[in-house]
């Protein structure tokens, strides 16, 4: 069978990636609609909302686990300032 969830399918890169560098973030949960929001604040002031709709949240806190497990190193990265921001 098949996994057509698109939160399990791998993210195609090889598009132009717009890269944001968040001075702040925060989650939202609307318990009434379902879904929850990513607010990120730019470094230049801008704010960015971002939908993530029914249990896709949880999906992405599995990646981030298992990123953890598979590169425990990603834990002790220092904030650094990225030359190719755009």
């Amino acid at each position: 069978m098949i996994d057509e969830n698109p939160a399990n399918m791998p993210i195609n890169m090889s598009a132009r990636r717009i890269r944001i560098n968040a001075a702040a973030m925060q989650l939202v949960a609307d318990l009434d609609g379902r879904y929850v929001e990513l607010h990120v604040i730019t470094n230049t002031g801008q704010t960015v909302a971002i939908t993530c709709g029914n249990d896709s949240i949880f999906a992405i806190q599995r990646h981030i686990e298992q990123m953890a497990e598979e590169c425990p190193e990603i834990a002790s990265w220092a904030a650094q300032e990225s030359t190719d921001a755009r």
